[in-house]
């Protein structure tokens, strides 16, 4: 524990440093006059989101180990020595007049958070192959076809190469995967600042909308904030995304706000393909600055999100031959290079990814021939009670929401909440439709329910006069929910002793030795899981894959077995 907290220190000056630096920026492209005042925990996940673009640029040419982080730790002291004030200021704005409440919450989140980080991984594809992606990363610079020795390895995210940086692996000691676990802790801090404005009376849905979300963190997400699985931060800055858009709707000329919603909105895709859907903010908020005219401002945002994606595109490139994977259609936009997955391969990964959301274990000739609606009812009846119950309350969301609005003061303005209704509302039904599995939809079904459980709790809220009265309930209920999950964390049989300095590392999984093209690796021997310790390993050897050169650096290719 005391490497994990001295770790999340680290993060915090770094990714503080850079999500100031980052803003300043924006300040400066936008040409506001004045510093831009953000929550400390937004600004210090902006750093993170920064971090995270800097660490998948840096990947296309070196490996993500000492040099790395001497050039980003030199970065870092740079904008503390120019910008130390600005810093400064934002620090001591965050530390200042909270009421105790917030503060015990805060407390027991970051004891919570710490006897959950330090847990061994618990996602199951971890061991199968997020831990390989990243030893890749820290060993080697993107490498040309890799998703051809492993489908699953083709799934760039920018998520790894992050995880990849922070895990400190040319240390020698051991690969850290802390990042999760921080995200998750800023997450939550971010959240808990709306009972602060809540007990100022502030009683805005976006206030609402963020205390509703911390129960459902701590339920759904939890015991993922120890692997470093790429749903869980689609998740949370999709939460995060729907709450600071609400904040600058309701504030109209939050600019800064409008910048950092747009910049999140684009980065999501980053970490994984299935946040597509969220890319919605970012063109309403692109229309929204064509309508008002504001051409500065949309060249701009237009330039950053180009810039943003860059870097993971040609990554994926590198290793797929496909500017976006797995989408065998991009094959025919993407220029043919000689370690290009075959489409055929493409599909059979995507397919098989479809078949496992409709149910684990589930192959796609086994749900082929099934219709639509025939697929959705297959699904719908391997749900848990709790999971028809979302899912039912998410596919009437949206009128739950004008309902519960047409009794709440001032209904006439809640039209401006149209555009994060509708968002909301898309994003479930492109989960719903694509690939409904659960565990990637988490965020988007929780996004719908939640927003129609705010509109009925700002109800209560409007039409009780003691309403702080309910609101100091409501915190009560959150601090048990957190010391039932303090006291749930040894239900595995974590023995915490073992953890007082150390994190848990990856499990070490059995492996046998094997051969691709005359040269040695190892592959998996049980559930197809090679972990992190045995390097390179592979479920199985796949057919008719050749090394592009004499070393791993070159790449792969698939040979054509055609006459």
């Amino acid at each position: 524990m005391l490497i994990t907290v001295i770790i999340w220190v680290y993060l915090t000056f770094i990714f503080l440093t850079y999500g100031a630096g980052g803003m300043i920026l924006i300040r400066r492209l936008l040409r506001l006059e004045a510093m831009p005042s953000l929550s400390l925990p937004v600004m210090v996940t902006l750093g993170l989101s920064i971090t995270a673009w800097i660490s998948s640029l840096l990947s296309l040419f070196i490996k993500l180990g000492l040099v790395a982080h001497i050039l980003v730790l030199a970065g870092a002291f740079l904008i503390i020595f120019f910008h130390y004030s600005e810093i400064k200021y934002q620090v001591m704005s965050f530390y200042q007049g909270k009421h105790w409440v917030v503060w015990i919450l805060m407390g027991v989140t970051f004891i919570a958070t710490l006897l959950y980080a330090v847990k061994t991984p618990d996602n199951p594809d971890t061991p199968i192959y997020h831990a390989q992606a990243i030893h890749w990363i820290e060993e080697y610079p993107a490498i040309p076809g890799l998703g051809n020795l492993e489908p699953r390895l083709g799934s760039n995210s920018n998520w790894f190469t992050l995880n990849a940086f922070f895990s400190f692996s040319f240390l020698g000691n051991r690969s850290f995967h802390l990042i999760p676990s921080f995200l998750f802790l800023l997450s939550i801090f971010y959240f808990l600042q709306s009972i602060q404005k809540l007990i100022d009376g502030d009683l805005r849905l976006s206030q609402i909308v963020k205390l509703a979300l911390i129960p459902f963190a701590f339920y759904g997400l939890v015991d993922e904030i120890s692997s470093p699985g790429t749903d869980l931060p689609v998740i949370l800055f999709y939460w995060l995304i729907l709450c600071l858009w609400l904040e600058s709707i309701e504030e109209e000329t939050s600019q800064p706000l409008q910048s950092i919603v747009f910049l999140f909105s684009i980065l999501v895709i980053t970490f994984k393909v299935s946040g597509i859907p969220i890319l919605l903010v970012a063109l309403l908020i692109l229309v929204d600055l064509l309508r008002k005219k504001e051409y500065r401002a949309l060249s701009t945002y237009i330039v950053l999100a180009v810039v943003t994606v860059l870097p993971w595109l040609i990554r994926n490139f590198i290793l797929t031959g496909y500017w976006l994977y797995p989408e065998p259609i991009m094959q025919t936009i993407s220029p043919y290079v000689d370690w290009m997955i075959p489409a055929d391969r493409v599909l059979d990964f995507k397919r098989g990814v479809q078949a496992w959301a409709l149910s684990r274990g589930t192959g796609w000739d086994e749900v082929a021939g099934l219709t639509l609606i025939e697929r959705l009812a297959y699904w719908f009846s391997n749900l848990t009670l709790n999971q028809k119950a979302l899912t039912v309350v998410a596919l009437i969301s949206p009128v739950l929401f004008r309902f519960f609005s047409l009794f709440s003061k001032h209904a006439e303005k809640k039209s401006m909440y149209f555009p994060v209704i509708l968002v909301s509302y898309i994003s479930f039904l492109f989960w719903l439709f694509s690939a409904p599995n659960f565990r990637f939809g988490y965020g988007f079904v929780l996004g719908t329910v939640v927003l129609a459980l705010a509109s009925l709790i700002k109800l209560v809220f409007e039409r009780f006069s003691g309403y702080r009265l309910l609101l100091f309930v409501n915190a009560a209920v959150l601090l048990a929910q957190q010391v039932h999950v303090i006291l749930g964390s040894t239900r595995d049989d974590t023995q915490y002793i073992e953890y007082l300095v150390l994190p848990a590392d990856y499990p070490e999984v059995p492996t046998d030795a094997c051969n691709l093209d005359g040269v040695d690796i190892l592959c998996a021997r049980q559930f197809r899981q090679c972990g992190y310790l045995a390097f390179p390993c592979v479920p199985q050897i796949p057919r008719n894959v050749e090394l592009r050169g004499e070393s791993f650096r070159d790449g792969f290719r698939t040979v054509s077995t055609n006459p």
